[in-house]
């Protein structure tokens, strides 16, 4: 699990820190623990996600983050899992 990651690295003008402030805030009015919480990104700009939200992060192959997000949720119904790609990802591949 990452912490304490403050660097942002995004281009100017991406949307990507809008949906991850989203993504937090929900987080945070959830009231979800940190250790019941996987991100799931593919490479590229999206993969970034998994490092700046404090839970576990899996950065699967381009293309691929919603079967591995499925395969987490299946394997443990417990965990909140959070699939996050980009259009590289969900619309190129």
């Amino acid at each position: 699990m990452r912490t304490n990651l403050t660097k942002i690295q995004r281009c100017p003008g991406c949307g990507n820190f809008l949906i991850m402030a989203a993504i937090k805030n929900a987080i945070k009015e959830l009231n979800i623990p940190k250790h019941k919480i996987v991100v799931v990104t593919g490479i590229g700009c999206s993969s970034k996600m998994s490092q700046y939200i404090e839970s576990y992060g899996v950065e699967t192959l381009h293309g691929r983050s919603l079967p591995f997000a499925v395969g987490i949720k299946l394997a443990n119904p417990d965990l909140t899992v959070i699939a996050y790609g980009g259009d590289g990802d969900g619309y190129g591949i």
